[in-house]
């Protein structure tokens, strides 16, 4: 297996296991607001936003990365997201069609898998400047593409293990 077949490879299956448990969630779930995730915190405040709308915006990041990745690999930096882009997302998917979510991530996570794998190895050795700073299209996959669903993945299980059960 090459280097790009094997990260494609990853992607896949982390991505398959959030499809696979958003999938399964029930309306009251899909509602229940976020947590920060136990493997990694990004400020101070937890998700604060719904289960469905972190999904959702998991999606999009995949459109997001189809769209940008083609500009690293031909040696252009990465912009970072705009500010308040995901407090905008989150107000504007408050409450994302759940069926809908889960075909966009299957959809999307498909097409990102696709393009992972078409990169050369010459690709994937290209120094980028991204929001991790300085690094290789490789790296940023590994750390930003394949981590970002099991970040997410992490904080929703968090907050639906810690959410009060109802009899």
């Amino acid at each position: 297996m090459n280097r790009s077949e094997a990260l494609a490879a990853e992607f896949e299956r982390v991505s398959a296991e959030f499809v696979d448990y958003i999938r399964g969630l029930n309306r009251e779930q899909w509602l229940t607001l976020g947590v920060n995730s136990p493997i990694f915190k990004y400020g101070d405040e937890d998700e604060n936003r719904p289960v469905g709308t972190i999904a959702h915006h998991v999606a999009s990041a995949y459109k997001r990365m189809i769209d940008l990745i083609p500009h690293l690999a031909a040696g252009e930096p990465l912009p970072r997201p705009e500010p308040g882009a995901a407090a905008r997302h989150a107000a504007e998917n408050a409450d994302p069609d759940h069926a809908g979510t889960v075909q966009l991530l299957e959809e999307r996570g498909a097409q990102v898998a696709a393009f992972v794998r078409g990169l050369s190895d010459e690709d994937l050795d290209r120094e980028a400047t991204t929001f991790l700073g300085q690094t290789t299209i490789a790296v940023f996959i590994e750390r930003a593409v394949n981590f970002h669903p099991v970040w997410h993945l992490t904080s929703i299980k968090a907050a639906l293990d810690t959410a009060p059960q109802r009899s």
